[in-house]
């Protein structure tokens, strides 16, 4: 599974979210990768009022802020809607 975290230095609901995606790697796997908007003009534009945004395999599944309960539940139907998923 991949996670992209869309946020920008400094942003504490960012860094939130980032601990939250840290603690849940020690039970599901996955890679995330943290995306600075601040670096891209197009996604600054675009995420602008909107950081933190949390996308799995290209999905937006959280804005803003969640729990680390949530995220799981979130997780877990994602691992499974990847088995049932045609190849």
């Amino acid at each position: 599974m991949r996670l992209t975290l869309y946020t920008r230095p400094g942003c504490h609901l960012g860094n939130d979210l980032r601990a939250i995606c840290e603690r849940l790697a020690e039970e599901i796997a996955f890679d995330l990768t943290e995306v600075n908007i601040e670096a891209d003009p197009d996604l600054r534009v675009r995420y602008e009022r909107e950081v933190p945004v949390l996308f799995v395999d290209g999905r937006l599944v959280v804005r803003f802020r969640t729990s680390e309960r949530e995220l799981r539940r979130i997780l877990n139907w994602q691992r499974v809607r990847r088995r049932f998923q045609r190849p």
